[in-house]
C-alpha cells in the first residue's frame, strides 16, 4: 500500500508538468484487476533472502520459495559478475505465474567506450539498418503465425461472451460478468495471454540481441526521435470526413508495432550504458532524404524506398 501510494503520487505531479517537459505524462487512469498484478516492497532487509535455497521472506506471508533462474548479479562488459545489495524486491504477475525481481546496488567501474560511431535507420522492412550498411532482420513470420492464434482465440472470447448472453436473457444461466468469468472463459484468457507473451518474449529477444551487438562494436548509436504513437495514428477519419488507404494504414500500423520502435530504443541505451557508450537522438524530419554525404535534403533523391541516389 505504502509504495502504490508513492506511485499514485507521482503519477499525478508528472501529469502536472509543462507541456514541453518530455517527462509529462498524461493524467493517470483507472485500470482492471488483471493488468499491472503486483506489488513492489521497497524496505528489504538482505536477511531475509535465503539464496542458498531459493526462499525469500515476504512481509504477512512468511517463507516462499522461488526458482533461482539467475545469480543475484551484475554481468559486467568484460563478462565479470558484480554482486550487490538488494533494496528492494517486486513480486509480479504474467500469464497466470508468480515472479520475483530483486533490485541490486553495487558499484562498478565503467568500460572505455568504442571508437567507432554509427546511425541507425528503424523500419519495417528491415527492423534495424546501420549506416555502413548491417541490417538485422525480426523474424516477422513466426510472430504473424503467432497473430492468426491470437484472432483465433478472440473470436472464441467474443463468441462466448454471445452465447452467454443469449442463454442470460432465455433464463438458462447468469447474467454475464466480466468481473466473474466463467471456468471457460479463464481459460482463453489465459491461452489468449500465453500468446501474447511469447510474441512480446520473440520480440524483447531480438532488440536486446541487437542492442547488444551494437554495444560490442560501436561507442556511440544515433538513432531517429520518432514519435511512434503519432506514427500509428488510425486513418480512419469520421463519416463527415472519411479517411483515405485506411487498409495500408492500418497494415502499416500493426507492422511499426509488432517491430516495436521504442523498445528497440531503450534496448540500445540500456546496452549502450553498460559498454560505456552513449545514445544520441536526432529529429527524424527528412532524414531519409538527406544525403549522408553533402547533407543535401531533397525528395527526390529517394524514388522509391529501397533507393536512394
Amino acid at each position: 500500500l505504502q509504495q502504490a501510494l508513492k506511485d499514485l503520487d507521482r503519477a499525478i505531479a508528472d501529469s502536472f508538468r509543462p507541456k514541453s517537459d518530455p517527462a509529462r505524462k498524461e493524467w493517470p487512469k483507472f485500470k482492471t484487476k488483471d493488468i499491472g498484478d503486483g506489488f513492489r516492497i521497497p524496505q528489504f532487509r538482505p536477511e531475509h533472502i535465503d539464496d542458498a535455497n531459493g526462499r525469500v521472506k515476504l512481509p504477512k506471508i512468511g517463507w516462499m520459495r522461488y526458482r533461482k533462474s539467475r545469480p543475484l548479479a551484475f554481468k559486467c562488459a568484460d563478462g565479470s559478475m558484480k554482486s550487490g545489495t538488494v533494496r528492494q524486491i517486486h513480486i509480479k504477475k504474467d500469464c497466470g505465474h508468480w515472479f520475483v525481481v530483486f533490485t541490486t546496488e553495487f558499484d562498478i567501474e565503467m568500460p572505455d567506450p568504442k571508437a567507432l560511431d554509427v546511425g541507425i535507420d528503424l523500419g519495417v522492412v528491415h527492423a534495424v539498418a546501420t549506416s555502413d550498411g548491417q541490417f538485422f532482420d525480426l523474424n516477422t513470420g513466426r510472430i504473424k503465425e503467432l497473430e492468426k492464434e491470437i484472432a483465433r482465440y478472440q473470436r472464441k472470447l467474443a463468441l462466448n461472451r454471445s452465447s452467454r448472453l443469449k442463454l442470460a436473457k432465455e433464463g438458462r444461466a447468469e447474467a454475464f460478468d466480466k468481473t466473474k468469468p466463467s471456468r471457460k472463459r479463464r481459460r482463453l484468457l489465459e491461452k489468449l495471454q500465453k500468446l501474447h507473451r511469447r510474441v512480446r518474449n520473440i520480440r524483447r529477444d531480438f532488440q536486446m540481441k541487437t542492442a547488444h551487438t551494437l554495444a560490442q562494436e560501436y561507442g556511440c548509436v544515433y538513432v531517429e526521435d520518432l514519435k511512434t504513437r503519432n506514427m500509428t495514428k488510425s486513418a480512419k477519419g469520421t463519416i463527415d470526413n472519411p479517411g483515405k488507404n485506411v487498409k495500408q494504414k492500418s497494415g502499416l500500423n500493426r507492422a511499426i508495432l509488432r517491430t516495436g520502435f521504442f523498445g528497440m530504443r531503450q534496448a540500445i541505451e540500456w546496452q549502450q550504458y553498460k559498454f560505456g557508450g552513449y545514445v544520441v537522438a536526432v529529429p527524424a524530419a527528412y532524414t531519409s532524404c538527406e544525403c549522408p554525404s553533402c547533407t543535401c535534403t531533397d525528395k527526390r533523391n529517394r524514388p522509391r524506398q529501397a533507393q536512394f541516389r
